[in-house]
């Protein structure tokens, strides 16, 4: 009777230690999935980063040039307000 208990415990804890093996088995899987899903996460935060600061020069490039055309806006009016009266008095003859 010893023998036939101990033959069942003996069956009973391997049949344990097997399922825990399985479940050991779909965990490390699971692991790697969410260290896979990690690294992908941390690219493509790298690359977001990169694209920030790809727009960021883009953006202050623009705002230089847009600088640059309203300088360039103010000096043409300037120079219409200067040429304008004496256009007139030259065109006026004609007209």
């Amino acid at each position: 009777m010893q023998l036939d208990e101990a033959t069942a415990s003996l069956v009973l804890k391997t049949s344990t230690i097997s399922e825990l093996e399985t479940q050991v088995g779909k965990l490390k899987v699971s692991l790697n999935n969410i260290t896979t899903d990690l690294e992908a996460a941390r690219q493509n935060v790298e690359e977001a980063k990169l694209a920030k600061d790809t727009a960021d020069k883009e953006l202050a490039e623009a705002r230089d040039a847009l600088v640059v055309l309203q300088g360039d806006g103010r000096k043409l009016g300037q120079v219409s307000d200067e040429v304008r009266p004496h256009f007139s008095l030259v065109a006026a003859p004609l007209i």
